[in-house]
């Protein structure tokens, strides 16, 4: 139910915003593609809860650096200047290196204590060993 009201609420602000902005634009010449921009992300804003539960998102972003990826590698295999083959590679290391961050960082947390009297001990599941200064006694 939280999610359905800060949602709605989004969408709400999100008109006020709009119905304000109007309201100041000194000239109605411009008034069109103000609101077709502002119709586009009203759609996204509409749109966003179907996005989160397809994970649209991770899915693009997964699509996006695949295809950087290969991208460089394309690009490596015809470049012959030894400066740009290095700064390519870096580049292709660093779409690995991001990737391999999502991975690690992109499971669910848990919870490695049981315990309402306990805070902040949230991890990751890569990170069952890892013990922080950031765990508290909950308030």
């Amino acid at each position: 139910m939280e999610v359905i009201t800060h949602w709605a609420g989004n969408i709400v602000s999100y008109l006020v915003f709009l119905t304000v902005l109007t309201g100041l634009l000194p000239a109605h010449k411009y008034e069109k593609y103000i609101r077709l921009f502002a119709g586009c992300i009203l759609l996204l804003i509409v749109l966003k809860p179907l996005t989160d539960g397809l994970r649209l998102e991770e899915r693009l972003n997964y699509l996006f650096t695949s295809l950087s990826f290969e991208n460089e590698a394309g690009e490596l295999k015809s470049e012959m200047d030894e400066d740009k083959r290095a700064d390519l590679i870096f580049q292709m290391q660093q779409i690995l290196v991001d990737d391999a961050a999502v991975l690690i960082d992109g499971y669910y947390n848990s919870s490695m204590i049981y315990s309402k009297k306990v805070g902040s001990a949230h991890i990751h599941t890569a990170d069952y060993y890892w013990l922080s200064t950031e765990i508290t006694p909950a308030e």
